[in-house]
């Protein structure tokens, strides 16, 4: 049984596989698959000296804690919209201002301690010169109530 050139194949033998059957996409032709590879970006927040700015705030100097207190949430804002480089220049200006805060409300409240000593230790009136105790009859004597 010859076959003609151009007529359909009618039984093929089970060892050889169909036509094209090897190729189970029809584009897998066009692209080359590569192995994928993922990488991990861990990124960590800088440190925003928010409790050190708000401590200046309330205890030494209320200007340079202020500033403080923007720059580090100026430093938060940066970084949740993936600044990194702005988070880490805020928190560097935070911790700037909140140090320079700490120590100038430190002098100012030194100073002023010194100069209020100062002044009562060469003051005319001097402390054992007031009295510690009023009597009763004190207040009524000398009182407005006379």
């Amino acid at each position: 049984m010859e076959k003609e050139p151009n007529s359909p194949q009618t039984s093929l033998s089970p060892e050889e596989p169909p036509p094209c059957s090897t190729q189970t996409d029809p584009y897998e032709a066009a692209y080359n698959m590569q192995p994928a590879t993922v990488t991990t970006v861990v990124r960590t927040q800088p440190n925003n000296y928010l409790c050190l700015a708000i401590f200046v705030t309330l205890c030494c100097c209320f200007t340079f804690g202020i500033i403080g207190i923007v720059c580090s949430q100026a430093s938060s804002h940066k970084f949740s919209h993936g600044d990194d480089v702005g988070a880490k220049e805020y928190a560097i200006c935070a911790k700037v201002w909140s140090i320079a805060g700490l120590f100038i409300g430190v002098a100012v409240i030194a100073f002023v301690s010194i100069s209020v000593v100062y002044y009562i230790k060469h003051s005319k009136i001097h402390p054992t010169s007031i009295p510690t105790s009023i009597t009763p009859t004190q207040l009524v004597s000398n009182g407005p109530f006379r």
